[in-house]
């Protein structure tokens, strides 16, 4: 049967039993979204209605809502389209609207609401729920019946569960405009302190790989992942895999927090949803965050990258680093290296963060609203990681060159960036340039999946996911 057929079909049902006076309703949302009143919705109109209905209506939430209603695919929406939809609609959202009435009352409560919500691990005091509840119940009566329930969430795109309450969600802080309350509060905060644990545990446990990388940039020679695993075995046994976290993770707490809360910052500065954000937009906010926190932390950098590639038995420990840095080199040398890193962490966090999300809102987009699950957020960090790498991986070694050479009083190999790409290409070719990448894709590939699934769950944790969208 075609698409018009079956549309024609339900749509004559609908007429027919009109559930009520459901249908004669549904014709009032058409004819509110209808702006020019020629009997079509065109996609603008969508978006257009939906902002005046105070219902969410970011680019992908219009783009969602008409991959289900436009049945025959030709770029507009016919009213019987519509009607076919929320016959279909109703249908899901009984079966939610069912679920969710855990006493059978034929009304949903406040704890009802609460209790869902507990379980999606949605966390809301008790003034936001009743802001939810208030946001659907038209009589005041402070419960929810089925007609205000499917009245209101008549054009959610996904009737699932999960997909109402983050619609739900978002409604309200569309409806709340007009009194100034935004539900979550506080979200920033929360997303520094919490993604703190997020980097150090992706950092540590790919820590030997982090080490076998510096190492195999300050060589010019070819040894292979192997052969540089037993060395460090043999000078430091196990834990040698692992010298410089310590001082990676003194750098990277408080470098992966603030870039993430920085990132978010730079974002709401352009005054829009986060799904109606451009990429270049993205890009932007991405680069200002990494040369901001990067900057901040390069001192860190240094005295990691130090005690990863030294010799074994040059440094004992952090301080040593410090001590013999400003009294053999002086301060200026926490710095050495900083150009190259700059210039490869503006590219290579614009790239990094804006693949990711990007990919991310492309599989929301075809997959009617749905939000990625773990295996999808992983391939996205993993597109990411490698894309960034690949573009900026040349500066790397740089930086890492750069911050190696002077060593205690040890000649200067090069003058500048530009002199490490060209005295390394004329000793070692092309492949100079990328020294260490394959154990740097391995490191950096796992490190950003446990990363972003890790910012993901924080984010949905503490309701920061759908106020930030990110």
């Amino acid at each position: 049967m075609s698409a018009t057929a079956t549309t024609n079909t339900t749509a004559t049902e609908a007429a027919t039993i009109d559930n009520g006076g459901v249908m004669s309703k549904v014709r009032e949302v058409f004819a509110k979204l209808d702006a020019n009143g020629d009997g079509h919705l065109t996609r603008d109109e969508l978006h257009d209605g939906l902002k005046l209905l105070k219902l969410p209506a970011t680019e992908a939430d219009v783009d969602a809502l008409l991959a289900r209603l436009d049945i025959d695919k030709d770029g507009n929406v016919s009213l019987l389209e519509f009607e076919a939809f929320a016959m279909a609609q109703s249908k899901l959202l009984r079966k939610v609207f069912d679920d969710l009435d855990a006493d059978k009352s034929g009304t949903i409560d406040v704890e009802e609401v609460r209790g869902s919500l507990r379980r999606l691990g949605m966390k809301y005091d008790d003034g936001a729920v009743t802001k939810l509840i208030k946001r659907i119940d038209v009589d005041g009566n402070g419960k929810i019946d089925f007609n205000e329930w499917q009245t209101f969430l008549l054009l959610v795109p996904s009737a699932t569960v999960d997909a109402i309450f983050r619609y739900w969600e978002d409604a309200m802080m569309a409806f709340d405009s007009e009194d100034g309350v935004i539900l979550p509060p506080a979200h920033k905060p929360k997303t520094l302190m919490d993604s703190v644990a997020v980097p150090m545990t992706s950092r540590t446990a790919t820590a030997p790989l982090e080490r076998i990388r510096t190492i195999y940039q300050v060589q010019s020679t070819k040894p292979s992942i192997d052969a540089i695993s037993r060395q460090i075995y043999a000078e430091s046994g196990v834990s040698g895999f692992w010298r410089g976290n310590g001082a990676n993770l003194l750098k990277v707490a408080p470098e992966k927090a603030i870039k993430f809360w920085t990132y978010e910052t730079i974002k709401a500065t352009f005054g829009k949803k986060d799904a109606d954000i451009s990429p270049h937009e993205r890009f932007i906010a991405g680069a200002g965050a990494g040369v901001f926190t990067h900057t901040l932390s390069f001192p860190l950098e240094v005295i990691k990258t130090r005690l990863a590639a030294a010799p074994n038995g040059t440094y004992t420990g952090i301080t040593d680093v410090v001590r013999k840095i400003v009294t053999k080199e002086g301060p200026m040398a926490f710095f050495r290296g900083l150009t190259p890193s700059l210039l490869s962490t503006a590219p290579h966090s614009g790239i990094d963060l804006t693949v990711y999300e990007v990919l991310k809102r492309e599989y929301t987009k075809r997959n009617e609203g749905k939000s990625p699950g773990v295996i999808t957020l992983l391939g996205c960090a993993s597109a990411s990681s490698v894309a960034g790498l690949l573009a900026c991986y040349p500066l790397h070694v740089a930086k890492t060159r750069m911050i190696m050479q002077s060593m205690h009083g040890a000649p200067q190999i090069y003058s500048g960036v530009w002199n490490v790409f060209t005295q390394t290409y004329s000793k070692e070719g092309f492949v100079g340039l990328y020294r260490g990448l394959v154990p740097s894709i391995l490191k950096s590939v796992p490190s950003h999946c446990i990363t972003f699934v890790t910012y993901e769950f924080l984010k949905k944790q503490f309701g920061v996911e759908k106020h930030s969208k990110h």
